[in-house]
């Protein structure tokens, strides 16, 4: 809810909460920013060459913990390694530690290596340097700050012997005061909009991957992650040690990019397992060497099938928390210039060359493709879904040929859940190559076949300033807009799974540049991370009130209903900063004023207005609100000119069955000028023939200006708590001085000292007693009810333990009465980071 406070501060997570305890201070603290534990995934970690081999020991870390362990070493120089380039920033100092055991007397080394942004130098400091003693657990220490502008920052440990070792805990903190912690924003963005219809997802390389500010994009904008060439086959196929029976691969390129995703419940994507390119010529060839012949396509069958099962079973045993969601088993096979007769790619090149295939080479044909889908069906994790990917995938010959050669005969056999449409196109709109009509036609093209369709690699080209800024913003609209509507209406409910963009921004792009070297801007933000239009564009086709959490994306199903949050409402709009989807009726003009409020610090202001009918109006979701069943609306209204009284209405436009536009009255109040009124009806029927609903505010006759907050939609019979009756008392109570029923201005503070919380409020007016309640487990938990009207804070016990997010709420007991509805609706988010 927009009026709820959102706290983040780096404290420990609420568990149990007893009576107040001594005032507390806001000292500096160590804040973590990283620890790397193994218990469950790898964290990042890696070999420094791909011989060296990385395996988590149960029992065998620190502590009796799981740690790792690092085996295959030939040189001193060579170790385990992980880059923290998206976690760390120059000009912090930081305090770095790790456990570290050998079986022998050894040396341990730990180093940092940074890169400078501008000269491209690299510098690599020794954070520490210690002689350990056989067979006992010890510490490495160090402390450094990094130059600004710097990025990478790769922790290295090597010790001055090769005999195998194991590390664990590794460690990163910083100095934070706690008098920092303050409101921050909430970070919804595209996963959220779009969060009831398919994931968002986006790239990341080994350059982004370091970069902070590409970091929040991400946790921002997406759900879901691909690598741009980390996972592809030259980057994973380790050629020391492969047999033709079982092919050695490497998630080193990758790992940091897998921690990111396990450590933020980011989804992650594959690509790709067998493509043309990108695929060293030595893997199809006797004895893994370039310098001998090819294999015949048995022992090519052999390699196949075991490089898929090692990929599989790498992700499963090394990130086993992350959620490989899907996969491009075979990327670009039909070929162009063949799509017509077939596809196959030429076979007159190496390495890829000139789109030639080493595939076609060995197998003389397109076989390989439904072996390629055997093998990953058979290896990959329940609820991986397979896709073949390809580009120009709109044209008319190569699509026809991609159905009939591949995605028909395969999906027909269970052995492909869907097509990845690249989507690699410019701005044109109508009748040229790629255009938005050619391009849609052919996504609907595939998924009338049956299956899923994945917008998998999206950048939409002004090829150097032939398309306009506007261009590019109706034709991503256009395309994430056609999604939607797939996946909520027709006959291809719930098939578009993700829209993918494939970078981060402007300065991130393959296609950055044209053929003459003109900027192409391809993507929604630009090389200043700044959302462009196109983003913008894209943010307006889901109502803000309609947008969910996309961090629980559960997957492509069909568009569920929305369901009433935890107080029994289907939305709430409080229009702090914001029209929150309202809009004018008529001439009536909207915007979101802080000049007065019935709740927070802006309501809805509502001018211009020509008619009595002019006011402000809202669309309600058929997904919420269902024809013929009751319903619970509440608006506050408050206007400041004009005469003594006016009357409001509070109404419902709707189109019933043959289409004619009806009105009918929610509720009618008289509102006295200068005081807020509430406009409820707790049992509103919505016209069974009802569609096309919208609810509105206006008057009776008058043009005057007014304001409106707190517009509410929820169950039927929820009383929604709206102002206090005028009081007719003509000796009031001369200590009331507020109609504050509840506890307002809720602050936080932590102290390391003592692992505690400290929340404080200002006081209510006439308050007996003050109440404390946690939201767990689905319910309102009360954890006292006796902290004196004359206190106004609460300190938790000591040693809280960090982990989740928890709701605050503090209520008041006044005059007998506790006010909980207003507690809970201002509970404070409190969020351990």
């Amino acid at each position: 809810m927009k009026k709820h406070k959102k706290i983040l501060a780096s404290l420990m997570a609420l568990s149990c909460l007893t009576t107040a305890m001594p005032q507390l201070t806001a000292p500096v603290y160590a804040q973590e920013i990283v620890y790397d534990s193994f218990e469950i995934n790898y964290d990042g970690w890696h070999g420094t060459d791909t011989s060296i081999e990385l395996t988590a020991v149960d029992n065998g870390g620190y502590d009796s913990s799981r740690g790792m362990k690092v085996t295959g070493r030939t040189s001193t120089e060579d170790g385990a390694a992980s880059s923290k380039g998206l976690y760390l920033f120059g000009g912090v100092d930081y305090d770095y530690s790790m456990q570290v055991l050998s079986e022998k007397d050894t040396t341990f080394k730990l180093t940092l290596k940074y890169i400078d942004e501008e000269t491209d130098e690299v510098t690599v400091v020794t954070l520490d340097e210690k002689k350990v003693k056989g067979g006992k657990w010890a510490e490495l220490t160090g402390d450094y700050k990094a130059p600004e502008n710097t990025y990478e920052y790769e922790l290295t440990l090597t010790n001055d012997n090769t005999d195998d070792f194991i590390f664990d805990d590794v460690k990163v903190t910083a100095d934070k005061s706690a008098a920092i912690a303050a409101a921050a924003p909430y970070g919804k963005g595209l996963k959220d909009e779009f969060a009831d219809y398919f994931r968002v997802g986006n790239i990341l390389n080994g350059n982004t991957v370091n970069n902070s500010a590409i970091k929040g994009i991400m946790l921002k904008d997406h759900n879901a992650i691909e690598c741009e060439n980390e996972t592809k086959p030259d980057a994973t196929i380790v050629q020391n040690g492969s047999t033709d029976t079982n092919v050695k691969v490497s998630l080193s390129r990758c790992a940091s990019i897998l921690d990111f995703c396990a450590k933020n419940n980011i989804a992650f994507r594959g690509h790709t397992l067998v493509w043309h390119s990108q695929t060293p010529e030595w893997f199809f060839k006797q004895g893994f060497n370039n310098n001998n012949g090819y294999v015949n396509s048995y022992t090519m069958d052999q390699r196949m099938e075991s490089y898929i099962k090692n990929m599989f079973n790498a992700y499963a045993t090394q990130y086993p928390s992350v959620n490989l969601y899907a996969y491009d088993v075979c990327n670009e096979v039909i070929y162009d210039g063949t799509a017509n007769n077939g596809g196959l790619r030429p076979t007159n090149g190496t390495n890829g060359q000139n789109g030639s295939s080493a595939w076609v080479r060995v197998y003389g044909n397109n076989s390989f493709v439904e072996k390629a889908f055997t093998y990953a069906r058979k290896y990959a994790p329940k609820g991986c879904k397979l896709y073949y990917n390809d580009y120009n995938e709109f044209a008319r010959d190569k699509k026809n040929c991609i159905k009939n050669t591949i995605l028909v005969p395969l999906h027909n056999k269970g052995l492909l859940d869907g097509m990845g449409m690249q989507s690699h196109i410019d701005c044109s709109a109508y009748n040229s190559w790629g255009s938005t009509q050619e391009y849609l036609a052919a996504m609907d093209d595939y998924l009338s076949l049956g299956i899923d369709v994945q917008v998998t690699e999206l950048d939409i080209s002004r090829d150097g300033g032939k398309f306009s800024d506007q261009q590019q913003a109706d034709k991503y609209k256009a395309i994430f807009q056609h999604c939607v509507d797939v996946n909520k209406s027709g006959k291809y409910k719930g098939k578009v799974t993700l829209v993918q963009v494939w970078g981060p921004n402007d300065n991130n792009s393959w296609v950055g540049k044209n053929n003459q070297g003109k900027p192409n801007y391809p993507l929604l933000y630009d090389g200043n991370n700044q959302p462009k239009t196109a983003y913008n564009y894209i943010t307006s086709i889901i109502p803000d009130s309609q947008w969910g959490d996309g961090s629980k994306f559960n997957g492509g199903a069909e568009v569920k209903p929305i369901e009433p949050n935890q107080y029994g409402w289907y939305f709430n709009c409080g229009f702090e900063g914001s029209t929150d989807d309202f809009s004018g009726r008529g001439s009536a003009k909207v915007a979101s004023s802080n000049t007065t409020a019935f709740v927070g610090n802006s309501s809805l202001y509502v001018s211009g207005r020509e008619s009595a009918w002019n006011g402000a109006t809202y669309t309600l979701s058929p997904r919420a609100f269902q024809p013929g069943n009751e319903y619970s609306f509440s608006a506050i209204v408050k206007y400041t000119e004009g005469d003594a009284t006016d009357k409001f209405h509070f109404t419902m436009q709707y189109d019933d069955a043959s289409g004619t536009t009806n009105y009918t009255k929610i509720a009618t109040e008289t509102v006295k000028k200068g005081e807020w009124t509430q406009l409820a009806n707790t049992n509103f029927k919505i016209p069974s023939d009802a569609s096309n609903m919208q609810i509105y505010v206006e008057t009776d006759s008058s043009t005057t200006s007014f304001y409106v907050d707190e517009v509410i939609g929820a169950v039927a019979g929820t009383g929604i708590k709206g102002p206090e009756k005028t009081n007719t008392n003509p000796d009031p109570d001369p200590q009331q001085t507020s109609g504050d029923t509840y506890p307002q201005n809720i602050r936080v503070n932590y102290s390391a000292q003592y692992h505690q919380i400290q929340f404080t409020w200002s006081a209510v007016p006439n308050a007996q007693n003050y109440g404390i309640a946690v939201y767990l487990a689905g319910k309102w938990r009360i954890q006292t009810q006796s902290i004196s009207g004359s206190t106004l804070s609460y300190v938790t016990p000591k040693n809280l333990t960090p982990g989740l997010s928890y709701k605050v709420a503090i209520a008041a007991k006044v005059n007998g009465t506790w006010d909980v509805n207003n507690a809970i609706k201002n509970a404070v988010i409190v969020t351990v980071i």
